[in-house]
């Protein structure tokens, strides 16, 4: 039990490791994206229109999820500070309930569709993006419930 507790107490650099691993995590998928998209899609021989949609798709994906990794930054930094309390983290929270499932249920229609690679991965990315999105919206009230709670106190 000690050793889980040390690991997840252990700090990289300045950084917590929650918010350090918020932040890598979401720009290294965010990265790996269209990496994807150019690797998989052309072995598929695929139109240059659905190629280019998709990767577009990650694209705004991949932007999204920098975003949120710098957000989520933030917030785990300003958290660990005693900065934010959970009470303010209500809107960030609920994003993450209502998009988990949202994702995984277009998952699942995504692979029972039983479309073409493009189209999949094209709505796939689109589900990662409006996921991420989602994200973005908790986390920046959040950080607006902050500002407003230190302007009152």
């Amino acid at each position: 039990m000690g050793t889980i507790r040390r690991v997840l107490n252990m700090q990289l650099g300045a950084a917590s490791m929650d918010a350090w691993l918020s932040r890598w995590a979401c720009i290294v998928t965010g990265a790996c994206l269209p990496v994807l998209v150019l690797a998989i899609l052309p072995k598929h021989g695929v139109a240059g229109s659905e190629l280019v949609g998709a990767l577009l798709a990650s694209l705004l994906a991949a932007g999204l999820l920098w975003l949120f990794g710098n957000e989520a930054y933030r917030i785990h930094t300003l958290h660990n500070e005693q900065a934010i309390p959970w009470r303010l983290r209500r809107t960030e929270l609920l994003a993450h309930f209502i998009g988990l499932p949202a994702v995984l249920i277009g998952g699942a229609v995504i692979v029972n569709a039983g479309g073409s690679i493009a189209w999949s991965m094209t709505v796939g990315m689109l589900l990662v993006a409006a996921y991420a999105g989602g994200l973005c919206l908790g986390c920046a009230s959040t950080l607006s419930h902050m500002r407003v709670s230190e302007q009152q106190g």
